[in-house]
């Protein structure tokens, strides 16, 4: 899977933190804001992982202001992206 980054969007928490939206962090990860057991998460697309951290006491969001205000940092940019998938597989005898 490959994410082509087609530009990021400076804007609020609360719009960055909407479902769908695709976001881009300090340290260079993606993320997509979905439903995960009928609450808010952030997926992490390279391990297609949700998030659960150490340093946020609350797990369960019921909005998406709530994620925002647990995981927001300046540096969040929601972006718009191409999501590139590609399967390679190899014929067994």
């Amino acid at each position: 899977m490959e994410i082509e980054k087609l530009n990021a969007i400076a804007a609020k928490p609360e719009e960055i933190y909407q479902l769908g939206n695709i976001i881009s962090s300090e340290e260079g990860y993606f993320y997509v804001i979905q439903l995960y057991n009928g609450n808010y998460a952030l997926l992490n697309l390279e391990t297609n992982s949700v998030v659960n951290s150490n340093y946020v006491e609350k797990s369960e969001f019921k909005t998406s202001e709530e994620l925002a205000r647990a995981y927001y940092t300046t540096c969040d940019r929601v972006i718009k992206a191409k999501l590139v998938i590609e399967e390679n597989f190899k014929e067994v005898k």
